[in-house]
């Protein structure tokens, strides 16, 4: 068996040499990562009593980062005390390599690598470090998955993608004779407080067989600060293309033969200006329809249509709107199989970072704010337009009597009883026309009287069912 494998073995070896290409591959070495016990136990400084009084000094967050490590491979490591232990895992964070008017904050993945107790350790993915003597990191957030298991609850009727915690720390590491020191600083953020996003709809036109929207994507919000002014935003999404088919018997669109374009799925960061603005496309027919980009909650209601009043409570104590982005909407007439609809879906926004003026003083900072997935394009805040609004209405009521009847069905006895109730009020009137209120309601009373004395013995037939067996074994034992 030895000689068999090792003429194999040459067999192999004299082919690689021949051909010059060898096939043989070998799997690469999975990084083995320290501990987050052994990281720290090399401070001998290091005290988790002391982690622990500097966390309840910031008002003991669930995850409280404490420190931050460079590795020789350019990985940038995350260490954090959670009170919790193993209750929350961190999906993400939010970091800024340059500072002042560089601001750039950006969300990374994280990775858990090690947990010990309350302390955690994270690797931040696709993070590269840069070569800089002083490098700079400003952490503005550590962020969670929304979980309703954990007491999370909706924001503004919006699907809520993630739950932030502020860090607000500037952690520098700074390279010297071959060493890197670490030094860190309290920084100041700003905190989104309320949000709702959603999206506005703009007819633009059409063609035979073919009509084309303009879908408007907004974010209504408040901060924990007076703002007077905007003068940049950096909005953080993701757009994912689908298509979908809607049927003539009205089927949910959001369920509906939804199928989604993977290939067309990505991540968005823009930054929007006070003075820019932004339109529909105008095809032929359409009206053009122009707005801010960063306007007031005030300066968005009176320029735009809501569909109900429901929108208008969205909006309500909101400070601020900014008009993100826009995608395209494609209607395809199938005849009498319906519709067949090219979209695009919004989720995931995020205010990155606020440049601002608040009581006369300028400020540029990053943005705590969770992950927000809103209204659906599908169903868009703004009114039907034309034959389109008046063909939705008559679907709508279509499909209200379609559930009515079905409830019906469903409860069958409330038709029996209504009847009924409805016999007997009738025949208490015609009775006391003809024959006076004093012997119709007799008439009614004893009426009542046998209805409820037959429903008596019906409810109770089992039990007389009983005593004449009872009865009938005992007489012919006699």
């Amino acid at each position: 068996m030895k000689r068999l494998s090792l003429i194999l073995l040459i067999i192999l070896i004299a082919s690689c040499l021949g051909s010059g290409v060898c096939s043989i591959a070998f799997a690469a070495a999975e990084t083995i990562y320290t501990t987050v016990t052994d990281d720290l136990g090399k401070d001998e400084s290091f005290d988790v009593k002391q982690i622990q009084k500097d966390a309840a000094e910031q008002g003991n967050p669930e995850m409280y980062v404490f420190q931050i490590a460079e590795s020789n491979a350019g990985e940038l490591f995350i260490y954090v005390y959670q009170q919790s232990e193993s209750k929350y895992t961190a999906s993400e964070i939010r970091i800024s390599k340059f500072i002042g008017d560089n601001l750039a904050p950006k969300d990374y993945k994280l990775t858990l690598l090690s947990r010990n107790g309350t302390l955690h350790k994270y690797k931040v993915n696709d993070f590269a470090v840069l070569f800089d003597s002083v490098r700079n990191y400003l952490i503005v957030q550590i962020a969670r998955p929304w979980d309703n298991n954990l007491g999370d609850t909706l924001e503004n009727k919006n699907e809520v993608n993630t739950v932030a915690y502020a860090v607000n720390k500037l952690f520098s590491a700074e390279t010297v004779d071959g060493a890197v020191k670490y030094t860190v600083k309290q920084n100041d953020s700003i905190v989104i407080t309320s949000k709702y996003v959603g999206n506005l709809r703009y007819y633009d036109g059409g063609t035979w067989g073919h009509k084309y929207y303009t879908s408007s994507h907004y974010v209504a919000f408040s901060t924990d600060r007076r703002i007077d002014e905007i003068y940049e935003v950096d909005v953080s999404y993701v757009v994912k293309d689908y298509g979908l088919v809607d049927d003539l018997a009205y089927k949910n669109w959001d369920t509906a033969n939804k199928q989604f374009f993977e290939q067309n799925s990505s991540s968005n960061t823009v930054t929007l200006k006070s003075e820019q603005y932004a339109q529909n496309n105008n095809i032929w027919t359409s009206k053009l329809h122009t707005w801010k980009r960063i306007q007031s909650v005030t300066e968005f209601i009176k320029s735009e249509k809501f569909a109900d009043a429901s929108v208008l409570e969205q909006l309500e104590g909101k400070q601020w709107v900014l008009r993100f982005a826009e995608t395209n909407i494609t209607r395809t007439n199938l005849g009498l199989a319906g519709y067949n609809y090219s979209l695009s879906e919004v989720s995931d926004v995020t205010i990155l970072r606020l440049h601002f003026l608040s009581y006369g003083k300028v400020f540029n900072l990053g943005v705590v704010d969770n992950k927000q997935s809103g209204s659906s394009v599908t169903k868009p805040d703004s009114p039907p337009n034309g034959l389109d609004g008046l063909l939705d209405r008559l679907r709508y009521v279509l499909d209200r009597i379609e559930t009515f009847f079905a409830w019906l069905g469903e409860h069958w006895w409330v038709i029996v009883v209504g009847v009924i109730v409805i016999a007997i009020i009738a025949a208490l009137i015609a009775g006391i026309i003809k024959f006076g209120a004093r012997v119709a309601f007799k008439v009614l009373g004893t009426v009542l009287w046998w209805i409820l004395k037959i429903i008596f013995y019906i409810v109770t037939l089992p039990v007389w069912l009983i005593i004449w067996g009872v009865r009938a074994i005992k007489k012919n034992k006699q």
